[in-house]
């Protein structure tokens, strides 16, 4: 508003100047340097400093030309603005968007990378776990089958040992048997053959009749032997079902540990390979991040070069100064218009 009343009184001076006697020319010409050097100075406009000199010294003739160098240079400058605010709305826009995208790109990467990082650490951690319990499955398994071994072969040892034990006592209850059968049954032929004589009269020394042994005795030393044999023979059974029960025992321990170790193994092979492919991802995932990261500062630098030659003036937006640009021109043109002897806006 201030600008238009400015141009309105300056024109109204070069009106009154076209019209003004000789005499009043040089006070009228000096308000104009005033007035056109106040609005030079408030628009920071050169072409107006140079009218402003122009005024004071040159004849206005001179000064119509200076307005119409001035008109089309302000129009020459407002066609250039427009194509370069086209071009650098269009550049920042553009620049903009593509850095908005790459840092869209960082954001989802950073989610995505904490959520790989979570699962990396869980199946580090159950791939630990997996792993600690095969080795303690297979040591224990180890352990067992030793001592199953040394079970086996000490039951082995034990059937061995009565069963040599059952054969010598079976030997010897055959040959005491055999002798003291033989002796009960024996007969004294010579007991039968002889006759009567004197010395059946004589006291009896004791040997009368065939010797059958200490047939008493020996139903002691047998009666031992087949309380020994039977020890024996139980050892034998006891052991042989022991062991029966053992190897059982054994055989359903080896194969459940045998499922559970395969189950297992399976289970941390899994892991294994879901690990590895979570670390390749997260890899990935890094590379792309330095890749965007790289991208998002290339536009961020592009973005701020541009700022500076896109905008002229911080103070002041495009549309301020199109209308300052404008309402200059209209004065100009004006002015031209009383110099030329016509009415303003001719």
């Amino acid at each position: 508003m201030h600008s238009a009343v400015v141009s309105k009184a300056a024109l109204r001076l070069v009106k009154k100047a076209v019209d003004a006697p000789p005499s009043a020319d040089l006070a009228i010409r000096t308000k104009l340097k005033e007035i056109f050097g106040n609005v030079a100075k408030k628009f920071k406009s050169p072409m107006l400093v140079a009218l402003t000199a122009a005024v004071g010294e040159d004849p206005f003739v001179k000064i119509k030309g200076m307005i119409q160098d001035m008109i089309e240079k302000l129009l020459e400058e407002e066609a250039d603005e427009a194509n370069h605010k086209g071009y650098c709305d269009e550049e920042i826009s553009k620049t903009v968007k593509d850095r908005d995208y790459r840092l869209e790109e960082i954001n989802a990467l950073q989610a995505s990378l904490e959520e790989l990082n979570a699962r990396e650490e869980k199946l580090s951690l159950t791939k630990g776990e997996l792993e600690e319990a095969v080795k303690t499955l297979q040591s224990d398994y180890a352990n067992q089958t030793k001592a199953r071994g040394e079970e086996k072969a000490e039951n082995e040892v034990t059937v061995e040992e009565a069963e040599d034990g059952v054969h010598a006592i079976k030997q010897a209850l055959e040959i005491l048997s055999h002798f003291y059968g033989e002796a009960a049954q024996a007969t004294v032929e010579e007991g039968f053959m002889q006759q009567p004589s004197v010395e059946d009269d004589a006291p009896d020394a004791g040997f009368d009749g065939a010797y059958t042994g200490a047939q008493g005795s020996s139903t002691g030393i047998v009666g031992m032997m087949e309380v020994i044999l039977g020890d024996f023979e139980r050892t034998i059974s006891d052991t042989q079902e022991l062991e029966a029960s053992q190897k059982k025992e054994f055989v359903d321990y080896e194969r459940e540990t045998q499922v559970s170790i395969s189950v297992k193994q399976s289970a941390l092979t899994a892991t294994s390979d879901e690990l590895t492919s979570t670390q390749e991802e997260i890899a990935t995932d890094l590379n792309e991040m330095r890749t965007q990261q790289g991208l998002f500062d290339t536009k961020t630098k592009e973005w701020e070069e541009l700022l500076p030659g896109c905008v002229a003036d911080p103070g002041m937006s495009y549309e301020e100064r199109v209308e300052r640009r404008e309402t200059e021109i209209e004065a100009l043109k004006d002015a031209y218009c009383i110099l030329d002897n016509k009415e303003a806006g001719c």
